[in-house]
C-alpha cells in the first residue's frame, strides 16, 4: 500500500515537472523566433547604412547591384564593409539578405522566418539616399 502511494506520488511528481519542462520549452522557443525577427531588423538597417557609405566613398549616383560588393577590400580603406565572409550576407533562418533598388531610393530586405520573398513576414529597411 504504501509503495502504491510513494509510486502514485512519484508519476504525479514526474506529469508536473514535465508540464513545466515543456512550457519552459515553448517559452525558450518563442523567445529565440522574436530573437531572431529583432537580429534581422537590426541588421537590415546596418546593410542599408554599409550601403550608404560605400556609394557616398565610390561617388556612386546610385547604390550597388547587390549586397556582395560589402565583402570585396575597399581600395579608400584596405578593408571590406563588412566582415565575416559569405555567410555574413544570410539571414538569421539561413536565406541570402537581398538589396532591392530604384534610383536612388534602396532597401535590405530578409525574407522572414517562413524564407519566401514578398510575404507578409518579410523584414526590411528602406534609405532613401542624399
Amino acid at each position: 500500500m504504501q509503495m502504491t502511494r510513494t509510486l502514485r506520488t512519484l508519476l504525479s511528481l514526474l506529469v508536473v515537472v514535465g508540464g513545466v519542462a515543456l512550457m519552459g520549452v515553448r517559452n525558450v522557443r518563442a523567445k529565440i523566433a522574436r530573437c531572431r525577427i529583432v537580429a534581422a531588423q537590426e541588421m537590415t538597417e546596418s546593410f542599408c547604412c554599409m550601403v550608404e557609405n560605400y556609394t557616398s566613398d565610390h561617388r556612386m549616383n546610385e547604390p550597388p547591384k547587390g549586397l556582395h560588393v560589402l565583402l570585396e577590400i575597399d581600395r579608400n580603406n584596405n578593408e571590406p564593409y563588412l566582415v565575416g565572409g559569405e555567410r555574413s550576407l544570410d539571414d538569421p533562418w539561413g536565406n541570402r539578405y537581398r538589396l532591392e533598388c530604384e534610383g536612388k531610393r534602396w532597401r535590405v530586405v530578409s525574407n522572414g522566418p517562413d524564407g519566401v520573398p514578398n510575404t507578409e513576414d518579410d523584414i526590411s529597411f528602406v534609405k532613401d539616399s542624399k
